[in-house]
């Protein structure tokens, strides 16, 4: 009889504390209080990578109460909403049991969460995320309140050396928060989160951290669709960055330059090898860049000083619009070769090149090897000034010997 009662005891306390909010090891409670609510309806759906699909929904007591239990058997990232305004992101894992609070009014912004470390994680991070955001947006007050004082560009050069302090302070803030906590699930929701126009955490730039989660998640989660994706991410970032660093090493001095052929504005076919035997000053511009269009004078400078010389000029845009190409060359009188295929920055010539920052400039010499390259002239006049000034003998040995090839 004793153990008859023990084990009804037992049964009625294991009961109890199921009624009272504890989840078992397949399922998750979810519940809280939203003040101000007046039968306000919210709303969960599963986060995929590519969608979110409908899930469930509550509707608020007149307490603002709620409560949810579910079935589930992996971790879920949650959108919270009201509606496409009000929402808000929590994770969700097997036995976990979420208390969420705050103003129905505010629903996005007072949100608090208890329960589940991946969504503290998100929520720590938001809090952060909106204390730069508010120091943002004093900055933009001050600038309006002081954009005609006779010290404005020094207010403004001010302003704008804090507001890359504070985009900074805030990449080092997630990309710690991430370092601390790797195989917290709500860092994915952090790796993929803007701030501002940019990215948070690019892939590209913070590939050795990304890399690390990756590995860490992948074993903890291996079935998981958004460590899957990041995964995906940081592949593709790892054979870009190879592919660039060979691009790199074959573009290094003492390597071959990349032939190519283009047409110019007359529709005349130009190519790379058909100038072997002489120095060529290969010049990537383009009308639409303003370090480009600061170049134009000492380029043209360069140029009366070294084509009598035999330094041979050709300048390669990545124009779109021929009207305009055409109208700069003209205005600017620039008289040497000038080619474009008007594909923009989508032109084969830029990958070929690896031109990812104009203007650029490689020198190469007459064997068709890169001698040197550079992002400004006078960074690469130096170079020029003792091939044709200083030990031209040196020029016209390289000049002979090509030509007896």
């Amino acid at each position: 009889m004793r153990i008859y009662w023990a084990f009804v005891l037992g049964f009625f306390i294991l009961f109890s504390c199921r009624d009272q909010g504890v989840p078992s090891k397949n399922e998750v409670i979810i519940e809280g209080r939203f003040i101000h609510s007046r039968a306000h309806v919210v709303y969960f759906d599963i986060i995929h990578v590519d969608r979110t699909e409908k899930w469930d929904s509550v509707i608020l007591d007149e307490k603002g109460s709620f409560r949810l239990r579910k079935k589930i058997d992996q971790p879920y990232f949650l959108k919270v909403y009201l509606d496409e305004k009000q929402f808000f992101t929590v994770i969700a894992k097997p036995g976990d049991h979420l208390y969420l609070t705050g103003n129905i009014r505010q629903f996005k912004d007072s949100y608090t969460v208890e329960g589940s470390p991946e969504s503290e994680l998100i929520y720590q991070y938001l809090l952060k995320a909106r204390d730069h955001y508010a120091k943002l947006d004093s900055l933009a007050v001050y600038w309006e309140n002081h954009k005609y004082d006779p010290r404005k560009m020094h207010i403004r050069d001010s302003l704008d050396s804090i507001s890359k302090y504070i985009y900074t302070s805030h990449k080092n803030y997630a990309a710690n928060l991430v370092r601390d906590n790797m195989s917290n699930l709500g860092t994915l929701f952090i790796a993929y989160q803007y701030f501002g126009p940019t990215p948070v955490l690019d892939v590209e730039t913070y590939l050795p951290l990304m890399d690390s989660l990756v590995n860490v998640l992948s074993g903890l989660y291996p079935q998981n669709e958004h460590v899957h994706h990041l995964a995906m991410r940081v592949k593709k970032a790892k054979l870009a960055k190879q592919e660039e660093e060979e691009i790199k090493k074959r573009l290094s001095p003492g390597n071959p330059a990349p032939n190519f052929q283009m047409l110019d504005k007359n529709e005349n076919t130009y190519s790379l090898n058909q100038f072997k035997g002489k120095y060529i000053l290969l010049h990537f511009w383009a009308t639409w860049s303003p370090t480009s269009a600061k170049e134009l004078r000492a380029l043209k400078f360069y140029h009366t000083t070294y084509a009598p010389r035999g330094l041979v000029f050709i300048s390669v845009s990545f124009d779109y619009d021929r009207n305009m190409w055409e109208k700069v060359i003209e205005s600017e009188k620039l008289s040497w070769i000038q080619l474009c295929d008007f594909k923009h920055v989508d032109s084969p010539i830029a990958k070929l090149y690896a031109v990812k920052k104009i203007p650029l400039y490689y020198l190469i010499d007459p064997q068709g090897n890169i001698v040197t390259k550079a992002h400004l002239l006078n960074e690469i006049g130096p170079t020029l000034y003792k091939i044709f000034f200083l030990f031209p003998e040196k020029r016209d040995s390289a000049v002979s010997s090509t030509k007896k090839e």
